[in-house]
């Protein structure tokens, strides 16, 4: 065994993808030969894995080596902070407190590790500050773990991730576009129905508004839209138009999101 130097690439985290232990149907298992986590975890039925977007400042993972009476285990812990606040995210917060979590942490290094196992999972601790009128408001997230090993590499791709209240299967998540119908800037104002931009070319999107998820139809014929009075996007996958079925309004928070 050696311990060569690694390649230096920018630190943290990227984006983090958890499910309720509970949810948790088949757990993988590690490759006796390459000690490394190569199928994915299976969740029950109805059972999906969220996606947080935490902000990159604070954002990372921590494992440290300690020692008690009963021998050496090792404390581990997913951080990060949520700008900002909305209904939505203060009530997740709070039914989140109840349960234990299982998370996927991708380090930008290239290394993925699985928190949590059969015997228990991560538990999560915050602190909400509202800011002041010269910073923001912030949830700092705290996931925490105690396991007699490291957290084991997890070399699975694909997720089932829910945001916004919809479903997307996926290996990769990418802000588009995030802005405040309205503000100086925005590309949209109140009752508007087209948004316009070339990054939305050739993009499988997610579109949310106010933290809710809007149904695209991708004119897959798919969904039966004929009639329809929901609310909805039209978006056809090598567009660079989003047709809004049910106008944009005032001071409504837009974000768009590429996945693949």
């Amino acid at each position: 065994m050696s311990l060569a130097k690694a390649p230096v690439r920018t630190g943290g985290t990227c984006t983090l993808k958890f499910c309720k232990k509970t949810d948790v149907l088949t757990w993988p298992e590690v490759n006796p030969a390459t000690g490394i986590m190569g199928t994915s975890v299976v969740l029950r039925e109805g059972g999906v894995f969220y996606y947080a977007e935490m902000i990159d400042q604070g954002r990372g993972f921590e494992e440290q080596q300690k020692e008690s009476t009963a021998g050496i285990f090792f404390e581990i812990s997913v951080n990060g902070s949520l700008r900002g606040s909305n209904n939505a995210n203060i009530l997740s917060v709070q039914s989140m407190l109840n349960h234990e979590w299982v998370l996927i942490v991708p380090d930008r290094n290239g290394v993925t590790r699985l928190i949590g196992n059969e015997d228990t999972g991560a538990s999560l601790a915050y602190k909400y500050d509202s800011g002041t009128v010269t910073n923001s408001r912030k949830t700092d997230l705290s996931f925490k773990w105690q396991h007699p090993l490291p957290a084991p590499v997890y070399d699975a791709n694909a997720f089932d991730i829910i945001i916004g209240g919809v479903v997307v299967t996926a290996g990769q998540l990418t802000m588009l576009l995030r802005f405040k119908v309205g503000a100086p800037g925005a590309p949209m104002n109140h009752g508007d129905t087209l948004l316009v931009n070339e990054g939305l070319k050739n993009k499988r999107l997610l579109i949310l508004a106010d933290g809710v998820g809007i149904p695209i139809d991708d004119f897959s014929g798919d969904v039966d839209w004929t009639g329809s009075i929901q609310r909805h996007v039209e978006k056809a996958f090598s567009s660079n138009t989003c047709n809004f079925i049910g106008a944009v309004n005032l001071d409504e928070i837009i974000e768009i999101y590429a996945f693949s």
